[in-house]
C-alpha cells in the first residue's frame, strides 16, 4: 500500500521513519511492544483530491493495553496518497497524538 518513497511519524522516538523499510521497521516495532486489544475509531473524516494526489484528514481515537495498563489516545491524522496507475499509495502518515490538556481544550473548542 506505500509508495515508492513513504514517511511516517514515528511517534514513540518523536522523529521520521523514511523509505518503505523504515515503515516496516517501525511497524515491526509495535508489534513486538506489547500492545494488544487495540480498538481505534476514525472520525471527522475529509478527503481533497487533486488528481494524481490525494490529502485524507481525519481523528483517531484508540484505546489498546501495553504492558498490562490500559491506554488512550487522540490523534489528528493526516494522510497523502499518490496515484500509482490504477491503485492509491500511501505517500505520508502523519499522526500525533495530543497531550490530555490540549485534547481537552480541543474538546471545548468544539474540533
Amino acid at each position: 500500500m506505500f509508495a515508492d518513497n513513504p514517511q511516517g511519524v514515528d511517534e514513540l522516538s518523536g522523529g521520521w521513519r523514511r523509505g518503505r523499510e523504515g515503515l516496516r521497521e517501525y511497524f515491526d516495532m509495535l508489534k513486538g511492544s506489547g500492545i494488544a486489544d487495540v480498538q481505534s475509531k476514525i472520525s471527522d473524516i475529509h478527503t481533497e483530491d487533486w488528481g494524481d494526489t490525494a490529502l485524507v484528514t481525519a481523528v483517531l481515537d484508540q484505546s489498546y493495553s501495553m504492558g498490562g495498563e490500559q491506554t488512550s489516545l487522540h490523534a489528528p491524522t493526516s494522510i497523502v496518497l499518490r496515484r500509482d496507475g490504477d491503485a492509491w499509495r500511501i505517500a505520508l502518515v502523519h499522526s500525533v497524538p495530543l497531550p490530555e490538556q490540549e485534547q481537552e481544550q480541543e474538546q471545548r473548542e468544539g474540533y
